[in-house]
């Protein structure tokens, strides 16, 4: 049995860390866990040094204003984590995070694996040239990414996504509550992202009819509800409208919903996983945009665009995120059957990707056990 330390710093990393220890505890190979994560996590028995809540920042300029914090906390989970003497270290997404902790503990001679390939195919970026002084295999949930490691000799290995296992558990119960269409809003799982996001779906909810519409807020995580949740119930003009404010469930919710309006992110993948029509909004601090606009070289930023390397759901970045556009393509997907087809269309093209991708998840497991 080994003693395993994993980090993950946000919400869609709390529930792939959480398959990779359930996965290594059936197979009864972890003895202890020690690291960083949320709920889904600690449920399968981790020991999380901090609350990962803290840790969710989006953004280079937003990252300046606590990278004072971020350091002395990354620096004490390397001193706890070392002094647990840990036989292997996954470091989940968040690279700039943990390349920092897999390098140093790779020095150290433990086995080191990094999940959630960085996007290597989005940036224009060196970073995978260095990859072999991070860790020592790279642990995949998308299947197009497979031959860009392989053609830089990364060891790698395919899981099968966890936001794709989800939907499986999910009841289909399409919602028609006195024959309203269901609109779900998902801001995203960073408090950054939710500040930016939520003032545009008030201002979309309060420029449609509410007596044809029906609204979902969805919340990442507790800790986010309890920051929005009383000024949005509380607000005298929202109170007409018919709103649910629900914490997790986004796959039930976009399942349920006529469409769904969200934060570019995980969450993306997760409606074209849910064949839910959507549209993308997002907008980055102004200093982080111009540091990142030039280093793109996708001519998309969700994951179903890039996937298929064309528009399947609308993005309206940075000036183009306003309420005026979102209620245009509301009122496209509502009216436009050819549209709102296509998006379904090209929705279980991505599935299918998934559907045929052959996970090798047990043999990282042989490399952990070595």
């Amino acid at each position: 049995m080994k003693k395993i330390a994993i980090v993950a710093t946000e919400p869609s990393g709390d529930l792939i860390g959480s398959q990779i220890l359930n996965r290594l505890k059936n197979r009864g190979l972890i003895s202890q866990s020690i690291g960083l994560g949320g709920p889904h996590m600690i449920r399968e028995g981790l020991h999380s040094i901090y609350d990962y809540n803290d840790f969710s920042v989006m953004g280079y300029a937003e990252i300046l204003f606590k990278l004072p914090t971020l350091i002395l906390r990354r620096n004490k989970i390397y001193k706890i984590v070392k002094d647990f003497n840990p036989d292997v270290f996954i470091g989940v997404d968040a690279p700039d995070f943990n390349f920092f902790l897999e390098k140093k503990f790779k020095k150290n001679g433990v086995k080191t694996i990094h999940c959630v390939c960085p996007s290597i195919w989005a940036w224009k970026s060196q970073r995978i040239k260095n990859f072999h002084d991070y860790f020592d295999c790279l642990l995949s949930i998308l299947p197009f990414e497979k031959n860009i490691l392989d053609s830089h000799k990364i060891k790698n290995f395919y899981m099968r996504n966890p936001f794709y296992e989800n939907i499986f558990n999910v009841k289909k119960e399409k919602y028609k509550k006195d024959n309203k269409f269901l609109l779900s809003f998902l801001p995203g799982s960073r408090l950054s992202e939710l500040k930016e996001a939520i003032p545009l779906f008030i201002d979309v909810v309060k420029k449609l009819n509410h007596e044809k519409f029906a609204f979902n807020f969805v919340f990442a995580n507790k800790y986010l509800h309890s920051i929005f949740h009383d000024k949005l119930a509380n607000d005298p003009f929202l109170s007409l409208y018919n709103i649910n404010y629900i914490i997790g469930k986004s796959n039930e919710c976009m399942r349920n919903s006529d469409i769904s309006i969200m934060s570019s992110g995980t969450v993306a993948l997760e409606a074209a996983l849910n064949n839910c029509n959507s549209i993308i909004v997002y907008k980055l601090n102004f200093l982080t945009y111009l540091y990142v606009k030039n280093k793109i070289i996708s001519d998309y930023v969700s994951l179903p665009n890039i996937m298929l390397d064309k528009e399947v759901f609308p993005e309206l970045l940075q000036e183009k995120m306003n309420s005026d556009n979102v209620l245009k393509y509301i009122n496209k997907i509502l009216n436009d059957a050819t549209y709102r087809e296509y998006q379904k269309n090209q929705c279980e093209l991505i599935q299918n990707q998934f559907l045929n991708a052959i996970d090798t998840f047990n043999d990282c497991i042989e490399f952990i056990d070595l």
